[in-house]
């Protein structure tokens, strides 16, 4: 019995916190990449997710002198992972979620900004409701994003206004659009 006193100290010293997994959503992170609007050249793509539900998203393009082209910058969204306590939501029970198959959408928001530095422009965009799917490559370091359905005007998914979302492996609803990137921290 006196053994087990002496261990027991022991036991509860060397089992620290740090030694404890937590979960980490591997969506969260800042990740950077492309995606093709269809131009000449494909633009390039930063997303800072946070494990608050929060997201900065930026779809920008420069020139040589690092100057915006283009650039549509939402600083301020919320994103949710479709789960089981999301039945009413569009897309609950739409697309299988997996480990690295994640579906989730992000509400309407006024906080966006379309600007362009070479042409002296900028003015407030506004943000659709996405319903969306991260593919991330077993690695959980490089990703697809595809839009499943992006109904406008701020309205909610519906099977009516989301026509053709069974496409969303080929980008979505028939846009085509597949974001790549990767990791960066």
């Amino acid at each position: 019995m006196k053994k087990l006193f002496l261990l027991l100290p022991f036991i509860f010293l060397s089992c620290n916190k740090d030694d404890i997994d937590e979960y980490v959503d591997p969506m969260v992170g800042t990740w950077e990449g492309t995606v093709d609007l269809g131009g000449p050249v494909p633009f390039n793509t930063r997303a800072v997710l946070v494990d608050d539900g929060t997201f900065e998203w930026d779809i920008y393009l420069k020139n040589e002198e690092d100057q915006y082209i283009a650039r549509y910058y939402w600083p301020s969204l919320t994103y949710e992972r479709i789960s089981e306590e999301m039945t009413d939501n569009w897309l609950y029970g739409k697309i299988e979620a997996t480990e690295t198959r994640i579906p989730f959408w992000s509400p309407a928001s006024d906080s966006g900004t379309f600007s362009s530095e070479t042409d002296g422009v900028e003015m407030p965009i506004s943000w659709n409701v996405h319903y969306s799917v991260f593919i991330l490559d077993e690695s959980f370091n490089s990703y697809e994003l595809r839009n499943v359905c992006v109904p406008q005007d701020g309205q909610l998914g519906s099977d009516e206004l989301c026509v053709g979302w069974e496409d969303w492996d080929k980008g979505g609803f028939g846009q085509g659009l597949i974001f790549t990137g990767t990791r960066v921290d």
